[in-house]
């Protein structure tokens, strides 16, 4: 059976045309993701703890008023956390769908002020950059932290990796940090899965169909290396006969 190859060249020719461009995407963007370490795109070390420990007579009888004036309280824990422009022994409640601090002398439910947020952010901080602003967000969070619900304090720095810290806005505790590279990985990742949206579905339409696509402009590719090699070994038999009649 002959093969039309010039029908396989023009849709080799179409094909890269459509999908080899994401094929360099794909490379591009795979390179990134494997060249830059994970650890420091997640910034972990970009922040630090900065509760200080428990003293030699930490009040946890606390614990147990606080314990019956929030039942719904799954775990209490003691804190030794900077608010008010000092340490203090602080409660922290968690509950099934929120965290909350306690004041330890009224058994009340405490608020941080946004110099409570500033002061726990910039000792929270690692860097060397200086502390731009706080901005509470309490309606909407942005799409690097959607994972997140409002409201939470969004801390940016001046820093070489535009670093930004959000915390609790009702712990002080940092809950994740983002900076350019991360952003940059983000959009690295978007464009190698190919969801433009949610930027997490791995089994999208459009990467199912460049998937099935570029194997097709790999088969037509194979199917014309055919008369490469057909040429080839002409070529060396050739050689040979003309090697073997000298002889």
């Amino acid at each position: 059976m002959m093969i039309r190859y010039s029908k396989f060249r023009r849709w080799h020719h179409w094909l890269s045309l459509v999908f080899g461009l994401q094929l360099l995407i794909w490379s591009l963007t795979g390179s990134y993701m494997v060249w830059v370490q994970l650890p420091f795109i997640h910034g972990t070390a970009l922040t630090q703890n900065t509760d200080q420990p428990l003293g030699v007579e930490p009040p946890l009888a606390a614990l147990a008023q606080v314990q019956q004036t929030y039942p719904s309280a799954q775990e209490v824990s003691l804190l030794n956390r900077h608010i008010g422009n000092s340490w203090r022994y602080v409660a922290e409640v968690r509950e099934p769908n929120q965290s909350y601090l306690v004041n330890l002398d009224t058994l009340s439910q405490m608020v941080l002020t946004e110099q409570d947020i500033r002061d726990l952010a910039d000792m929270s901080y690692t860097g060397t950059g200086k502390l731009n602003n706080v901005t509470l967000l309490t309606t909407a969070v942005p799409d690097e932290v959607s994972m997140l619900q409002a409201p939470v304090w969004r801390a940016d720095f001046a820093d070489a990796l535009g670093t930004t810290l959000y915390l609790s806005a009702t712990t002080g505790a940092v809950l994740t940090q983002r900076h350019d590279y991360w952003r940059l990985f983000d959009v690295m990742w978007m464009l190698h899965i190919m969801d433009y949206d949610t930027r997490s579905d791995i089994t999208t339409p459009w990467l199912q169909a460049f998937i099935f696509g570029n194997m097709l402009l790999i088969v037509t590719g194979f199917v014309l290396l055919i008369p490469t090699f057909k040429k080839i070994r002409k070529a060396a038999d050739k050689r040979v006969s003309s090697f073997s009649g000298g002889a």
